[in-house]
Parts: structure tokens; C-alpha cells; sequence
């Protein structure tokens, strides 16, 4: 509910910039205009930088009121991909809008090295934007490693942790997915969930799972909060089961 307020708030916000930017003329509002000097504002095309801006910011404010439906509908997975799409906008909008600065033109047209040097920068730091949500998109639904020594799970990758097993006090297999209230330190991408969420049915969970593969593991711990599993397939869980009973014992 809070991510959904918080998208339908981003996006009324941005689509009262369009307007303002866009059909206002109200070119102050935007960052670099409002500090030039009035001779680099004369070099500047000012009615298509804010048409330009009118609709990055229009297509913006769109895609937050739809991430903020969609989260409302409990897609969680939404919220990671409106913020790189977010990302992708700005940057294409950057990249565009220089076009239309003269002062990065000589008085033939031909781009000066400020130009290629603020489109490289801009271009370098939203690719590394981009390939931040990438990765994380991947750890995301790649399924955990876990690997058991005499005393000790260990479950690597991103949100990896280690569980004693004298700290384990229940071991099962549930046929029925988990519903999720909250994400409060976790990835969430389609029908995969990695991290800190709270759950319906236990609170507080830990979780390496896919809606889409059945069974789920659930690892009830004397210490900390329970942890539920599932690997690609159905057989693997069930066998990590198998393996995790016969460790126990």
C-alpha cells in the first residue's frame, strides 16, 4: 500500500512538471536553465527544451501511475522495473535535449568536446544504473546455492546466510505458496522473491523461493526468522529436503 501511495504520488507530481514545463513554458523549473546566464539562455532553443521535457515528463508521471496500479494489484516485482525504465527515460532525455543547447555548438553547428563529454558521462552513468537493476534482476531469479558442513547451512548469493543447525526447531515442505503483505529489505522480480518480507502466514520470513516452483521449503529457526526455499524444480527442492532431514538427524 505504501509503495502504491508513493507511486500515484511521483506520478501526479510529474505530470503537473509536463504540464508546467511543457504547456507553461516554465523553463526555470528546469535544472541548468534556471542558473545560465541570459546570454547561454539566448543560445538555447527554450520552446523545444520544454516541449521535450513536456513529454519525458508526461511519459514518466504515466509509468509511475501505472507501477502504482500494478503494486496496488500486489505485483511486487513492478517496483524494480519502473524505477530502471525511470532511469532509461531520463537518460534517452538528457542525451536528446542537448541537441537543442547552442552552447554546446560551435557557430558552424559542429558539436563542441563539452558535448561529447556530458553525453559520454550522462550515458556511462545511467548504463551503470541500468546494469545495477540488471544484476540484480538475474540474483534475483537464479537459485540459491547451499551447500551443508557438519553444523552449518550456508546459503550464498544475494541475501545469502548461514543457519546453524542446532537453531533449526521445525523442517517441512509446503504445498501452497506464501502470500507477501510488505517487502522490507528484499528483490522482487516476476515470481521470484529474494530477501527480508513479511508473509501472511509467519510474519517475518526470509526468502529464496519462485511462486512458480512447488513446493516451498520452510525452515523454522529458534533464532531469527523462518526461511523458505524452492530451487528450480520441484525434484531439487524436495531433494534438499531429503538431504536436510538425513543432516539433521
Amino acid at each position: 500500500m505504501l509503495m502504491s501511495v508513493i507511486f500515484f504520488s511521483l506520478g501526479a507530481l510529474m505530470l503537473l512538471i509536463a504540464y508546467l514545463v511543457g504547456i507553461k513554458k516554465m523553463y526555470l523549473l528546469i535544472s541548468g536553465i534556471n542558473t545560465a546566464s541570459e546570454e547561454k539562455r539566448a543560445r538555447m532553443n527554450l520552446p523545444a527544451i520544454c516541449k521535450s521535457m513536456g513529454i519525458c515528463f508526461t511519459i514518466i508521471g504515466l509509468l509511475f501511475l501505472i507501477a502504482g496500479a500494478m503494486t496496488l494489484a500486489g505485483i511486487s516485482w513492478v517496483i524494480e522495473a519502473a524505477f530502471i525504465l525511470f532511469f532509461l527515460v531520463i537518460w534517452i532525455m538528457i542525451v536528446y535535449v542537448q541537441r537543442f543547447d547552442g552552447n554546446l555548438f560551435d557557430d558552424n553547428g559542429r558539436p563542441k568536446a563539452q558535448y561529447y563529454i556530458s553525453t559520454i558521462t550522462i550515458s556511462i552513468l545511467m548504463f551503470a544504473v541500468i546494469a545495477v537493476g540488471a544484476t540484480m534482476y538475474t540474483a534475483t531469479i537464479r537459485s540459491p546455492r547451499i551447500t551443508m558442513s557438519d553444523d552449518t547451512m550456508v546459503i550464498r548469493g544475494m541475501y545469502g546466510t548461514k543457519i546453524q543447525k542446532s537453531d533449526i526447531s521445525e523442517l517441512m515442505l509446503l504445498q501452497e505458496p506464501v502470500s507477501f503483505t510488505a517487502k522490507t529489505n528484499g528483490s522482487a522480480v516476476f515470481d521470484s522473491y529474494k530477501g527480508n518480507f513479511t508473509s501472511e502466514q509467519y510474519g517475518p520470513v526470509l526468502v529464496y523461493a519462485k511462486k512458480s516452483s512447488q513446493p516451498w521449503l520452510f525452515i523454522q529457526r529458534s533464532k531469527g526468522k523462518p526461511v523458505l526455499i524452492s530451487l528450480k524444480t520441484s525434484e531439487e527442492t524436495k531433494e534438499l529436503y531429503l538431504q536436510m532431514m538425513s543432516w539433521i538427524e
